[in-house]
């Protein structure tokens, strides 16, 4: 039983890196992510979470961060909240079991943040700990959870995850705490 579960989980995950957005999911999900914006650039700005700033570094900081930024965090935990734990989207479950699957998936990567920082990463505790950045998270993984099931590919997630994380470092005052650039 556990075998079959594994056996199906890395199916599901091969399925989602070899499934390639159709031009129809590419906009479903870009109406995604506007929503996503509108409602935690109202969140982030109302909280003083985010704030108009430019980051200042070096130009090699610049150049690897967007780099750096596109393995880990995207694609290393979209790989796994999203490819891993969600069904992919040919697998046909009923509605309940994928709000089930689903509602995993989100709770293990809120849980996974002030985790990660308690344990491996403690500079990022002031940050993985705090409740708006866990409110924004949570939105962040509704939407990638979203898109990939409406999708089936891993790729609109990875590059979603990507692409709010860059916005919030590169412009919105936020620190990637792996580098310790702020």
């Amino acid at each position: 039983m556990l075998k079959h579960f594994f056996a199906d989980r890395l199916l599901d995950l091969k399925r989602g890196f070899s499934t390639f957005p159709k031009p129809s999911d590419i906009l479903f999900s870009a109406i995604v992510v506007l929503i996503y914006a509108v409602i935690a650039g109202i969140i982030g700005f109302l909280t003083g979470f985010f704030k108009i700033e430019l980051l200042r570094t070096n130009i090699w900081v610049m150049v690897l961060l967007p780099v750096s930024l596109f393995f880990w965090p995207s694609l290393f935990e979209e790989t796994f909240f999203r490819g891993i734990l969600l069904p992919h989207k040919g697998r046909k479950l009923s509605r309940g079991h994928l709000l089930l699957y689903s509602f995993f998936s989100i709770l293990a990567f809120i849980v996974w943040h002030p985790l990660n920082a308690l344990t491996v990463n403690r500079l990022a505790y002031p940050i993985f700990t705090n409740p708006i950045f866990l409110c924004l998270a949570t939105l962040m993984a509704i939407a990638c959870t979203v898109t990939y099931l409406k999708t089936g590919s891993i790729w609109i997630p990875i590059v979603i995850h990507w692409l709010i994380v860059l916005v919030w470092v590169f412009f919105l005052g936020g620190r990637n705490v792996l580098l310790d650039v702020s």
